[in-house]
């Protein structure tokens, strides 16, 4: 039998080395071009099927060469079978040589997979390959360095626990932090043009810091309380601007996950567990295919939407711990304050909550542990009455005296109502159509993690198989379920991988149940590896790789095309938006009488210092902005219909006039085209409508391209809400000055 596990060894050995030989000979040979004498003579609509190339070839080597080490290997050490010294060695030289080839597969099939730009692949596959080559000439010193390493990693004296636990915080941040805040918005500015920042919480923000109300004055898609905190804040960076905003969240981002993973370090007590889980999280939630080219591409995709949660399961672990009522309380004003914040998620985290609460009366072993007489259920009593209390102190301070309107609480529900009448939804089974089969499954996979956790954990606690403690997992887990809604509704990429850091939460507590009574050499084991899987996941992902983050490849990680990939179809993501549309669809000039419409890509800059100052010269309205300020007075509506109002009203100090806003998907400013209104219902836009002829302004704001009188010959098939807008704006309104972009149209007499 030992003899058998020898030849295995030698013959994996010799495998291993025949694919690294393999893979080498394949993008060795890609240098040398091929010969290609049957195109010259092929008819030239044939010659498609004339694609030369080397497979055959590959395949032969990979077959011989296999061969020829096998029998050289086998050969050479067929009478050292029995030396246990020696095949030990083997063994080490055998599961180096299967890292070597693990990373090695990686590069190649990255190199494959980002065929348009290989070259950050190709050179780690080439730096593998020397290490590997390097690993063979100097194996012994190696193998003793890694045996006095595997013997540190288990000896009784090892301080590796202690060092991560105070090393990893940091590196947490180093990761997360992103040092050009004002160049990732340069880059969503000519990717995205702002479009998810406006709505979700520039519009917002800026409308309440300018005075207005929200829901009332101004619309505000994403709950009340998100942009009131993120404008609050900014405050504390020198003022509202849109890197300021970034900071804020990504401030946001750092201490979220600075705090669960002291929550779990606290809660599994076993720091390497945490860690592995960490890299996990971070890299589900942050790193996913679903946010190119970066996380923040999406406020709503943040952990900015339900930032609370990490407290109220703190305080959740505290009163399982000590029974104390100030955890009671203090959960149930942090769960009113986060319905104020953002109502879906909100509604979440107090549904868990109210769960947990239930459980307490519920269950006879907690309600014998935690309210044990007259008293503790007088403190349960008053946790609903406390996430009221916080509900309510939260909008007036928002709202005053509009929350006793209907009013408020019509436009409040609108948006919630579209979504619950299936506006914006996507099936799950479109996953499937699209050949998205990962999404698809891992969508079917969550809940069944989510459902199976919480019945397991709550029927092994119910049959004393538990600690109290350990039902934080269970409710971690109906948290993981209620947030799956989103993703049931709107199955797309972004749904269960944003929501999915309680399935990250719960691998961690099920990984330190399953090693509680493993022997502690096997445990570290198996944490260890837990660790590098999920650190080779996090830092091998592509958008990781993109992140401008200190530790990034390259000193220009926003244009470097070594670290950026372009979109699926080639393209590229500068612009991409507006970048393919049809030019008979396009009017002669733009607003400044030019046919250049400026749609860069990032080939159109060597740095990120040009493509940022690229940035401040076209986001510059200051023109723009005079001319509001000249004709409106300050603390006055300014009523602008333009891409990029937001920005024009932030610089002209003036609150927005309509409740929608933003009312214009921005586009370029120096495009050819009209635009596309926020505007989704005919209600929305009879509401516009209604509110200039009750209002009457004296000016409203136009790019200068949408008074062409031509507007109603262009090929426009989604724009039926912008021109019914413009033709009532036309009719009641005659243009008055001119600015750089915008008109201002002075109402008729």
């Amino acid at each position: 039998m030992g003899q058998t596990k020898n030849i295995l060894t030698l013959v994996l050995i010799a495998f291993a080395l025949s694919i690294q030989a393999w893979l080498i000979s394949i993008f060795a040979l890609q240098y040398l071009p091929l010969k290609d004498t049957l195109s010259q003579t092929v008819f030239p609509e044939w010659r498609y099927f004339v694609r030369p190339e080397r497979d055959a070839l590959h395949f032969h080597i990979f077959v011989f060469v296999a061969l020829g080490l096998t029998a050289m290997v086998l050969w050479k050490m067929r009478l050292k079978l029995a030396d246990a010294l020696l095949m030990q060695k083997a063994r080490v030289f055998l599961v180096l040589e299967m890292i070597w080839t693990f990373l090695l597969l990686s590069a190649a099939f990255k190199m494959i997979v980002y065929a348009q730009r290989p070259q950050l692949a190709a050179r780690v596959f080439w730096v593998i390959a020397a290490v590997s080559v390097a690993g063979k000439i100097f194996i012994k010193p190696l193998s003793v360095f890694l045996h006095r390493a595997y013997q540190y990693l288990h000896s009784p004296s090892s301080r590796l626990a202690y060092l991560a636990e105070i090393s990893f915080p940091v590196l947490l941040v180093l990761v997360l932090y992103v040092p050009d805040a004002r160049g990732v918005m340069a880059r969503d500015f000519l990717g995205e043009q702002y479009h998810h920042w406006d709505s979700a919480v520039m519009a917002p923000g800026w409308a309440y810091l300018s005075g207005s109300v929200l829901n009332v004055d101004v619309i505000s898609q994403y709950g009340l309380g998100l942009p009131i905190f993120v404008a609050q804040l900014t405050k504390l960076l020198g003022g509202f601007t849109y890197a300021n905003v970034l900071r804020v969240i990504m401030g946001v981002n750092i201490i979220y996950y600075l705090g669960w993973y002291l929550l779990l370090r606290s809660w599994l007590k076993n720091t390497l567990i945490v860690i592995a889980g960490m890299l996990f999280a971070v890299k589900i939630q942050m790193f996913h295919s679903g946010v190119y080219p970066i996380v923040f591409t999406y406020p709503s995709e943040t952990i900015l939407r339900y930032m609370f949660d990490v407290a109220v399961f703190a305080l959740m672990l505290g009163h399982l711990r000590t029974g104390k009522y100030f955890y009671l309380w203090g959960g149930s004003i942090i769960c009113g304050i986060a319905v104020f914040y953002m109502t879906t998620t909100g509604l979440c985290l107090a549904l868990t909550w109210g769960v947990y609460l239930g459980s307490l009366a519920v269950f006879p072993g907690l309600r014998s542990r935690f309210l044990p007489d007259r008293r503790s259920w007088l403190a349960l009593s008053a946790c609903l009455p406390a996430v009221a209390a916080a509900i309510f102190a939260c909008l007036w301070f928002a709202e005053g005296q509009h929350m006793f309107t209907a009013e408020f609480w019509r436009n409040t529900e609108e948006f919630n109502n579209y979504f619950l009448n299936y506006f914006g939804t996507v099936p799950m089974d479109q996953n499937i159509t699209d050949h998205n089969y990962l999404f698809f499954w891992m969508g079917l996979w969550m809940p069944l993690v989510y459902l199976g956790t919480f019945l397991m954990v709550m029927s092994l606690y119910f049959w004393r198989k538990l600690s109290v403690e350990h039902l934080l997992a269970a409710f971690i887990a109906f948290y993981g379920m209620t947030l799956y809604h989103y993703f049931v509704a709107r199955s797309l990429s972004t749904g269960f991988y944003n929501e999915g850091l309680p399935y990250a939460f719960i691998l961690c507590f099920w990984l330190a149940l399953g090693l509680e009574k493993a022997a502690k050499r096997t445990r570290r084991n198996i944490t260890l590896a837990c660790i590098v899987i999920s650190a080779y996941a996090l830092l091998t992902n592509y958008n990781y790789i993109a992140y401008p983050n200190i530790f990034n490849l390259s000193r220009h990680p926003l244009t470097d095309p070594l670290v950026l990939s372009p979109l699926p179809d080639g393209r590229s993501y500068f612009n991409h938006l507006y970048s393919q549309l049809p030019m008979d669809s396009r009017l002669p000039s733009n607003s400044l009488g030019e046919t250049d419409e400026k749609l860069r890509s990032e080939k159109d800059f060597s740095s990120d210092d040009e493509m940022n100052k690229y940035y401040n010269q076209e986001f510059d309205f200051s023109e723009d902005a005079g001319l509001i300020d000249a004709l409106v007075p300050p603390q006055g509506k300014a009523a602008v219909v333009s891409s990029f109002e937001t920005k024009i009203l932030m610089d002209a100090k003036r609150p927005p006039f309509f409740y929608y806003v933003p009312l214009i998907i921005s586009r370029p400013m120096h495009m050819r085209t009209m635009v596309v209104t926020a505007l989704y219902t005919q209600d929305h836009l009879l509401r516009t409508i209604a509110q200039i002829k009750a209002q009457a302004p004296e000016y409203i704001f136009i790019e200068r391209i949408f008074r062409r009188e031509s507007i109603d010959l262009v090929t426009y098939k989604d724009g039926s809400a912008f021109l019914a807008l413009m033709h009532y704006i036309n009719a009641h309104y005659e243009n008055f000055r001119e600015g750089l972009f915008l008109m201002a149209l002075k109402r008729k007499v």
